[in-house]
């Protein structure tokens, strides 16, 4: 199984169509995310034009279980460790809620290494996403009730992975530093989100808590495109379809 070791973390990373001239790293959100979320939707449909790098956030999926280290310099000092690994030159950043704010922080203090940015769902501030805060101070059982039904129900299904997700669920939320780690981070400056030259897709849904957060950066990124999806926050499964549509036409088109 791939395995690296980046800022001090071992990550579980994997590749599709590894041997392509163009590459995209695909980042995932926290608490409930891991890598399958976009191995099982965008992924495979990016790998016909791209090299796909996709790696499970510390603390998740099959990644060390690091207790620390969820604030967003340390989690855009892993995806730097990535990079440098694979000795990217350039490359295209795509990522959902949390992994959003990554590659945004990323774009923001590296611009010439990247090609195209993909942001779906990130709340901005960072503190501000809701259905973070639902889970402060509550039981296991109270945060899982307090998720989309859907996801309840893939979690309450008694399978192997479904007592895995539980598990890390658990774990991140009562055991690491990641509610904390979160809760300090800072705004970005809007004249600093103005300074960003890459192209922008910013993909939110409709009923999102973050979708005022879609707005802004809309609104200070020069070159960027605002598109509303039927959807709330967790856009890449609950409406994978066009998703997957905005990232072909976005990242498969002309460069």
């Amino acid at each position: 199984m791939p395995y690296l070791n980046a800022n001090g973390t071992r990550l579980h990373v994997q590749q599709l169509n590894p041997d392509c001239e163009k590459t995209i790293v695909l980042l995932h959100g926290l608490l409930v995310g891991s890598l399958a979320m976009w191995y099982f939707t965008a992924a495979p449909l990016l790998a016909k034009t791209h090299r796909v790098i996709l790696y499970d956030m510390r603390g998740h999926g099959k990644s060390e279980k690091v207790r620390t280290g969820f604030d967003i310099p340390s989690m855009v000092g892993d995806l730097d460790a990535v990079i440098h690994h694979f000795q990217l030159k350039t490359l295209s950043l795509a990522g959902h809620s949390y992994g959003g704010l990554v590659a945004l922080n990323y774009a923001l203090s590296h611009p010439e290494k990247i090609n195209k940015l993909g942001i779906v769902d990130a709340p901005l501030p960072p503190s501000d996403l809701a259905e973070m805060g639902v889970f402060l101070n509550r039981s296991p059982e109270e945060m899982i009730e307090a998720l989309p039904s859907w996801l309840q129900g893939l979690i309450l299904s008694g399978k192997r992975q479904a007592r895995k997700l539980r598990a890390s669920l658990e774990y991140l939320a009562c055991e690491s530093t990641l509610f904390s780690d979160l809760q300090k981070e800072p705004d970005i400056d809007d004249a600093l989100l103005a300074s960003l030259s890459v192209p922008a897709l910013l993909l939110y849904g409709d009923h999102s808590s973050c979708r005022d957060a879609g707005q802004r950066l809309a609104g200070n990124i020069p070159d960027s495109t605002l598109v509303v999806l039927p959807g709330g926050h967790y856009l890449p499964v609950e409406c994978s379809g066009e998703v997957n549509h905005q990232f072909l036409e976005f990242f498969c088109g002309s460069d």
